[in-house]
């Protein structure tokens, strides 16, 4: 059976975590199993207590201080087993139901990685939990790193990642 490890960065979300939690569990992935690694990047607003409560129920990586969420991840892939890995931010801003559609694609022949794009989501600005100001910043990023490298990407910072676990791990992150 094919396994599909997700990876959920957390640090000070009291607010959502329950909520994007559960909406993980609902995601139906078909015949994939669903591995699932939180971990809390030292949070000081009662998060990490609400994670203690929730350690017979999910895998829970706990930082002994703020690293970040690049480290965040780094620290839950030396677990991951999955065959593919993807990181689901705990702010609500990415839909879970939508991990569906990258596993549809992962899947194909030759794919390695798949890359969420916010842009392509026609409701992105008018449903965007972010501010007008970051959302065209992001838009304007984009366009400068089309024309500096000579790409046709839609959301340069984007949002989902979905890569191949062996191969994520093959890297060197920083």
């Amino acid at each position: 059976m094919a396994k599909l490890s997700i990876i959920i960065p957390v640090y000070n979300e009291i607010n959502s975590l329950l909520k994007i939690l559960s909406k993980v569990e609902q995601v139906d992935l078909g015949g994939v199993e669903k591995e699932l690694f939180i971990v809390d990047d030292f949070s000081t607003d009662g998060t990490r207590e609400i994670l203690s409560g929730l350690a017979h129920k999910y895998r829970i990586l706990f930082h002994g201080r703020n690293y970040g969420k690049g480290r965040a991840i780094r620290t839950a892939l030396t677990e991951a087993s999955g065959d593919w890995t993807v990181i689901q931010d705990a702010d609500l801003e990415y839909e879970p139901e939508d991990i569906k559609k990258l596993l549809a694609k992962i899947q194909e022949p030759g794919a390695v990685a798949v890359y969420g794009s916010r842009r392509l989501n026609r409701s992105y600005f008018s449903e965007r939990h972010s501010g007008f100001f970051y959302a065209l910043g992001g838009v304007f990023l984009t366009e400068l790193a089309n024309l500096l490298y000579r790409t046709d990407i839609t959301d340069e910072a984007n949002c989902y990642k979905m890569v191949r676990t062996d191969l994520l791990k093959s890297l060197d992150l920083k």
